[in-house]
This record gives C-alpha cells, structure tokens and sequence, in this order.
C-alpha cells in the first residue's frame, strides 16, 4: 500500500467516523414509541451500518499501526544494511584490510593481514591501529591490549609463543660461567 492510498484512507475514515457519529446522534434523538415498525427496522438497520462501519475502522486503523510498525522495522533494517554497507575489503601495498571504512578511512572495527604473515584485528581510528586490538607475529607471539597511533600504548598483555625454561637457562649460564 503506497503513502497516498494511507492517506486518502485516513481521510475517508475520518469522513466515514464523522457520518457514524450524526447517524448515532439521529438514532438517538428519534422517540422509538412514536415510529413505526419499519422505521424501527430501519432504525436497526442504522444501528448494524454504524457497528459494521466502526468495526471496519477499527480494522483499518489496525493496518495503518502495522504499516507504520513495518515503516519503522524496514527502516531500522536499512540502517543496519547501510552499516553492514562500510564493511569493505581494500588492497593496500603492505597487505589487504577487511572492514569498516568511514570517508574512504579504516575506522571502526576491522582486520589487516600483513603480506609477512602478521595479522592485527580491533579498532580503527582515521586509519590507525588505535583502541583495543590483537597484533598476531607471524612467528607466533600475540600482543592483546590497547593502541594508539598504530603502536602499542596503555595496557596490554604480550604472549609468547615459546615459553622459555629457566631452570635450563640458569644451567647454561652456570656452566659457562664456571668455564
């Protein structure tokens, strides 16, 4: 249904609720023990006209609720595909980044694989690493934490894909130390 047929809708019942209402103000002011059974007749008729017609506005007013309902889901439903929209892909000499891009910039939430096997996944800012991210190393240690200016700033914690053994680190260094 397009905006005008709502339109025109409306505008017919509130016409139809305006002769509704006169009808039931005539209903009323006509004296039912000085008319005659056809006019009762016609009067129970009159009375049926203005239910039906009210149900049936009613009915309508349900489906003008419900078109404005979906007006505002569909419209919500573009919003979300409009944001799904600056999730892109972009080729860069250095590697490839996929995700949100604002004013043709890496800014929001997005991951850039590094042509040297590093891969850094978090946020972006004016087409820096900047907020909360995880830079993995190709040789695979992981830096989980904050950045700033595409560097490692604030907090974080750095893990190491090797765990060293003191106990024969101290050994080596004590043998040669005695040599």
């Amino acid at each position: 249904m397009e905006a005008n047929d709502i339109i025109n809708l409306t505008n017919n019942n509130n016409i139809l609720n305006d002769i509704i209402n006169k009808l039931e103000d005539v209903i009323e002011a006509i004296d039912n023990t000085n008319i005659s059974d056809k006019m009762k007749n016609i009067l129970d008729l009159m009375n049926k006209v203005v239910y039906e017609n009210k149900r049936i506005l009613e009915q309508i007013s349900n489906v003008n609720n419900n078109n404005e309902m979906i007006k505002k889901d569909s419209n919500e439903i573009k919003e979300i595909i409009n944001k799904d929209n600056n999730h892109k892909k972009i080729e860069y000499l250095d590697g490839k980044y996929e995700g949100q891009i604002f004013n043709n910039k890496r800014e929001g939430r997005g991951v850039f694989y590094f042509n040297d096997g590093d891969k850094y996944e978090g946020e972006w800012k004016n087409d820096f690493r900047h907020g909360k991210g995880i830079f993995y190393y190709n040789e695979g240690d992981r830096y989980e934490g904050d950045f700033k200016n595409n560097k490692r700033d604030g907090r974080g914690i750095y893990y190491y894909k090797k765990v060293i053994d003191m106990k024969e680190n101290i050994r080596i260094i004590k043998k040669k130390v005695k040599v």
